[in-house]
């Protein structure tokens, strides 16, 4: 189902409003721990289509917003359209479109222009599931438009709101 590599890789993210997250990542066919930087926010996600960015928390404060929100039909059915720029100097993208579904609320199509204002990917949020209450992305996949490659990320195991101290965060635990 995935490259035996990249295997039981674990992703760490702890999410700083109006900040940058910190993500580690545990490689376990390097037996190594990753911090990832804020400045390589659009690197390579294990060799895949999928940045660091992509995989990052999204929150609203993180961008702002062009244009009024659209109603468009998209598949038939109907989405709210909208338009969004990073603020963050180090992102990737110049802007990302996005398809929000009408009755839900939950992204389900994206499109994510690079620096150049080149349609750089599409994604699509193919499956959600509640985590705590809370809806989650479960399977996204990608297409580069511009190597013509794609991705899919499945998440297996996704916990939220754990109240971890501190002292609980380190690479060990990671482990």
């Amino acid at each position: 189902m995935y490259p035996n590599d990249i295997k039981g890789t674990k992703l760490l993210s702890y999410e700083v409003i109006g900040a940058d997250d910190k993500q580690w990542l545990y490689l376990p066919a390097l037996k190594r721990i990753k911090r990832i930087s804020s400045r390589n926010k659009s690197g390579s996600f294990v060799a895949s289509e999928f940045s660091y960015e992509d995989i990052s928390s999204v929150n609203y404060k993180n961008y702002t917003y062009e244009n009024e929100v659209k109603e468009t039909i998209k598949n038939g059915k109907k989405y709210f359209e909208i338009t969004r720029i990073p603020i963050d100097k180090h992102s990737g993208y110049s802007k990302q479109i996005i398809w929000i579904d009408k009755q839900n609320y939950l992204i389900r199509f994206g499109e994510y222009y690079d620096k150049h204002e080149k349609l750089l990917k599409k994604v699509s949020f193919t499956e959600y599931k509640k985590v705590d209450d809370i809806w989650r992305v479960i399977v996204i996949d990608v297409f580069n438009i511009q190597n013509h490659k794609s991705s899919k990320l499945i998440l297996e195991k996704e916990k939220i709101h754990q109240n971890i101290a501190n002292n609980n965060i380190s690479k060990r635990a990671l482990q």
